[in-house]
């Protein structure tokens, strides 16, 4: 047995750490998800209450790969993973997502983070495979 700094001992195991069933579920997690995602619906995904604008600076930006800030690119993500297309609150968010398209099923970045150690994927000049296939990939969730 090892022990630690505050004198707890702690059991050694030579087998390998159990894995968790793809059925496994949380009610909890589960709960909080419905919780986060009804609020995001009730903001029609990205608008404020009062005047419908967007909730902040970057979240009608499409960026890959993400910075610390919620982008156009993870709310795609996240509709398409919770199955929030088929919501007539999302309609404001596949508006958008429509009017961004430089051509049918592709779109550009439009922002890319700058900060030292961090790298874009693509550039602003030419539609974005990652993109692509992230918004494909979500939006045909809804097909």
């Amino acid at each position: 047995m090892l022990a630690t700094n505050n004198k707890k001992k702690i059991r050694s195991t030579t087998h390998a750490p159990e894995v968790v069933p793809a059925s496994y579920s949380d009610k909890t997690v589960e709960g909080l998800i419905e919780k986060g995602t009804e609020y995001m619906l009730r903001h029609n995904m990205y608008q404020r209450l009062s005047n419908h604008a967007p909730i902040s600076a970057h979240i009608t930006d499409i960026m890959f790969p993400q910075a610390y800030m919620l982008s156009l690119t993870d709310l795609v993500y996240i509709a398409g993973k919770a199955n929030l297309w088929a919501d007539t609150r999302s309609n404001a968010l596949k508006e958008l997502v429509n009017h961004k398209a430089c051509d049918k099923g592709n779109w550009k970045i439009d922002y890319i983070y700058s900060h030292k150690g961090y790298k874009a994927f693509d550039t602003k000049r030419k539609a974005s495979e990652w993109i692509g296939y992230i918004f494909d990939s979500s939006l045909s969730v809804e097909r």
